[in-house]
Formats: structure tokens, C-alpha cells, sequence
């Protein structure tokens, strides 16, 4: 992992999110493919996705485990969430984000 940049605009976040409140959390995993697509051609940007997936899935795991709240969010809000971390028209493309963080309890 890497930081790209500052943190996006809570309140435009949540408006990406379509969520009720500020996440406490939201790992973004963003993939620059060129490299790996040069080495193993097209099985190189499943390879990307693969590990992203593991990766968010770790995540999700420890919020779990920590009794967090959160939920992975679809590709239909990609654009908006590259636009947010300054990476609108790079050569990257955004394999998963995990919204969380809040405590929730069982019923």
C-alpha cells in the first residue's frame, strides 16, 4: 500500500457513498496495471485483481473481528472515487473500496 495523496472531502465522500454518516474507514485500492501488463499480458490485470481482492477481503475480515460495520462498494461509483483521490486520468483503475468502521451489535 501506498499513499496517494490527502484524504478526500468527508462530505463529498459520503455523497459518493450514498452513506448516512462519514465512514471511519475507506481503504481505496487503486491498481497501475502498465507494469504487470508488460510482463504477463492480459493475466497480469486479473493477477492485480486477485490480490486486491484478497487485500479487501483481509480488511473486512479485521472489521469483522473487531465488531465494524462496513461494506465493499461497486464499480458504478469508480469514476467519482478516482476523481476524489486526484487520479482522474491516470493510467490506474480502482480495484475495490471498504466503507466502515462504525460498532454494531447482533441481535
Amino acid at each position: 500500500m501506498q499513499d496517494v495523496g490527502p484524504s478526500p472531502d468527508w462530505v463529498r465522500l459520503r455523497e459518493v457513498l450514498a452513506a448516512d454518516a462519514e465512514p471511519e474507514l475507506v481503504p481505496a485500492l487503486v491498481l497501475v496495471d502498465q507494469p504487470v501488463l508488460g510482463e504477463y499480458g492480459q493475466r497480469g490485470g486479473l493477477f492485480g485483481l486477485l490480490e486486491a481482492g484478497a487485500a479487501a477481503q483481509s480488511v473486512c475480515l479485521r472489521m469483522a473481528q473487531q465488531r465494524l460495520g462496513g461494506y465493499l462498494i461497486g464499480g458504478a461509483a469508480d469514476a467519482d472515487v478516482l476523481a476524489l483521490l486526484g487520479l482522474r486520468g491516470r493510467p490506474v483503475r480502482l480495484a475495490a473500496v471498504v466503507a466502515g468502521g462504525r460498532t454494531f451489535t447482533r441481535r
